[in-house]
């Protein structure tokens, strides 16, 4: 007679292999990395800037941003290339 494993063990091993991978990032599984959305924490994390400070520059256009239903994002490489034009004296 044979034996078969119960299918309860191979679901609880791809349980804790899934549990192992880390967080998905938004635009961190496309080719290039200038596809990456931010969120207001995640932009904190990369800009020295308070939670207002970040709120008073979107306001001000001076961070582009976009709004996807009630969240806020931030493409990482149009704020850099903002911050740029900024800092070589063009306008927002």
């Amino acid at each position: 007679m044979i034996q078969r494993t119960k299918p309860e063990s191979a679901t609880s091993n791809a349980k804790l292999a899934a549990k192992s991978q880390p967080q998905h990032t938004p635009g961190s599984d496309l080719p290039h990395g200038d596809r990456q959305f931010l969120t207001n924490s995640q932009l904190q994390e990369i800009l020295p800037l308070s939670r207002r400070s970040i709120f008073e520059w979107r306001r001000k256009g001076i961070l582009p941003s976009i709004q996807v239903g009630s969240k806020i994002l931030y493409h990482r490489e149009s704020v850099i290339a903002a911050l740029l034009r900024r800092q070589d004296g063009g306008v927002a």
